[in-house]
């Protein structure tokens, strides 16, 4: 029977040629301004650059769309081992419950040992003023379920900015069983990107980064 470990605490054809014909014409050619020759180069590069910084922009649309590929939970967590999760969690009462596995969505991110799982209520109930919850399972090889981080996070970020981006390659001198990642909260104009690497079956803060948008 599937069990759970908890030890954490809430904190996008052909055509018809054209005969050629060639014209025997000695004569100077005509040279153009230098200033539209100059206008011309301008053109050409502004051109290159429109393409260069379209495509990067899609791939970036790619990748973002890719760190969110969320699903409904229960096709990815059992109906018992989310009614303990909720439980361990939540104050929800059993009726609230109900609710909240209906609800909810999961994000699976393969690990070395097991899998990571984000849950994502997805319901006001379980948001303060501008933060809601956000738990992590992880999924063991034989079967076991352990909460290893609970979150509060605000959710309203700009468009091309992703809540979770995992997994993060973090060098190490050891094998984690399970993969970093990454958490992006706006603070102002400030983009608050904060690391999450897991030590001793729990995830750790390692290092917070900002940027300004």
């Amino acid at each position: 029977m599937d069990e759970l470990e908890s030890t954490a605490s809430p904190i996008q054809e052909g055509e018809e040629q054209t005969p050629v014909v060639k014209l025997d014409i000695k004569s100077e050619p005509i040279k153009a301004p230098r200033w539209l020759m100059r206008l011309a180069n301008r053109v050409r590069v502004g051109f290159a650059l429109f393409v260069l910084l379209s495509s990067l922009l899609g791939l970036g649309g790619c990748a973002v769309q890719a760190r969110g590929a969320w699903q409904p939970v229960n096709q990815v967590v059992t109906p018992e081992i989310l009614e303990q999760v909720i439980i361990d969690q939540t104050n929800a009462t059993a009726s609230e419950q109900l609710s909240l596995i209906d609800n909810a969505q999961a994000w699976v991110i393969p690990g070395n040992v097991g899998q990571l799982v984000f849950i994502n209520y997805n319901t006001p109930k379980l948001c303060g003023l501008k933060q809601c919850l956000y738990t992590g399972l992880w999924k063991k090889p034989t079967q076991e379920w352990e909460i290893v981080f609970s979150l509060y996070l605000d959710r309203n970020l700009p468009q091309s900015v992703p809540l979770f981006e995992a997994p993060i390659d973090e060098p190490s001198s050891i094998k984690r069983p399970l993969p970093c990642f990454r958490v992006n909260q706006l603070e102002s104009t400030t983009l608050r990107q904060t690391l999450y690497c897991l030590s001793e079956n729990q995830y750790q803060l390692i290092r917070t980064t900002t940027q300004t948008l």
